[in-house]
């Protein structure tokens, strides 16, 4: 075994290996969670439900990087300059992409808010659009996007909103119904986003600290 990497820039990036590889597991499994619980919120967005394409990079960067990590590990344990320089590339791979979903989420989110605030209005002629938005309060507890006055664009139904803007103990929900939910769904669907995104910056900057001691380590490669 050649001794390209001193043991001290070793074990720091075994170190930085083993938080991308947790992060990477935090990543995919917050990633899995928001899928699952709001998957049915493509179905209220139309042409702007490309923000789910943020949440699909992520799913992808959680599980690259869950098992890029071990294959970071053996890399520096065994000293091969070739497997560095694949887990050099892989890490820079799940970096682009991390921008990218940042970036398709910043852009998106408006859109897929103001689409879902617009369904609203046909929530009692389109079944599809009707179960989507029934899913969508009854899960995260929430009614209409901002407010539950959001639903006055139903016209003459008005006072009275949709079943799962209330608990499922009620057989019909209104303004005054005790059990009415109190958020609008922004805020909700906001914080998911957010939990995401706040464990994917944190796992970014350990990247980025990996890669360059990667770098310094290659640099030693290739002057021996």
């Amino acid at each position: 075994m050649s001794n390209y990497l001193g043991g001290t820039l070793r074990n720091l990036v075994i170190f930085c290996s083993l938080l991308v590889f947790l992060g990477g597991g935090a990543i995919l499994g917050a990633s899995i969670w928001t899928a699952i619980t709001i998957g049915a919120f493509p179905s209220i967005l139309g042409t702007a439900s490309g923000l789910f394409v943020s949440v699909y990079a992520m799913l992808a960067v959680g599980g690259i990087m869950f098992f890029t990590a071990f294959f970071g590990c053996a890399s520096i344990l065994f000293e091969n300059k070739y497997l560095i320089f694949v887990y050099c590339g892989l890490l820079a791979l799940v970096f682009v992409i991390e921008i990218v979903g940042s970036v398709v989420a910043f852009v998106y989110y408006p859109l897929a808010r103001d689409a879902a605030q617009s369904s609203i209005q046909v929530y009692d002629m389109d079944s599809q659009i009707k179960q989507g938005w029934d899913t969508i309060q009854g899960v995260l507890k929430c009614c209409g996007i901002n407010a539950y006055t959001d639903w006055k664009q139903r016209g003459t139904e008005f006072p009275n909103l949709p079943i799962s803007c209330c608990s499922d103990k009620v057989s019909s929900c209104s303004e005054t119904t005790s059990t009415r939910f109190r958020y609008g769904c922004d805020e909700q669907l906001q914080t998911f986003f957010h939990i995401i995104g706040g464990i994917g910056f944190g796992v970014l900057l350990f990247e980025i600290i990996t890669i360059g001691m990667l770098g310094s380590a290659l640099r030693r490669i290739i002057k021996s």
